[in-house]
């Protein structure tokens, strides 16, 4: 029936134009990874829906959020994205000597595109030498826009 599959078209198209965001605050508190240099991931919330298209991503490290600190750890390096864990930020500096601001980060591979059901990860990696558990202080808010069914 072609009415009923422009229908179903129409229906898809109306639920893509819905603007949404995904916000989460990781502490350290949240990174345990022991092992040094070893990377750990968190999700960010649940898996997008389908449709879903990434139309950028901000990191908030003013107010709410500060460099991370603590032992010996020199640099953290955040990356975020979907199956392709640093598609739409790519070793953005989060550690100590990073700026506190708010920005949308080091452009992954793919900054904007659709991620349609795949489930968002912010990926932290410290220096070779020291690991996550050491961090005592910061945090970063992610806050990812996208458009698609709430």
């Amino acid at each position: 029936d072609v009415e009923a599959a422009l229908a179903a078209v129409k229906t898809t198209a109306d639920a893509a134009a819905v603007l949404n965001s995904r916000t989460i605050t990781i502490t350290h508190a949240d990174l345990t990874e022991v092992t040094n240099g070893v990377a750990q991931s968190i999700n960010l919330q649940a898996a997008l829906p389908t449709p879903a298209r990434v139309l950028f991503c901000e990191l908030n490290r003013s107010g709410a959020g500060t460099p991370f600190t603590g032992g010996g750890v020199v640099t953290v390096a955040l990356d975020v994205g979907g199956t392709d864990l640093d598609a739409i930020v790519a070793a953005e500096a989060v550690g100590p000597a990073s700026a506190t601001t708010q920005r949308s980060g080091a452009a992954g591979i793919l900054p904007a595109g659709t991620f349609s059901g795949q489930q968002l990860k912010a990926t932290f990696t410290p220096d070779a030498v020291n690991n996550l558990d050491e961090l005592t202080a910061g945090s970063v808010e992610i806050t990812v826009w996208y458009i698609g069914a709430a």
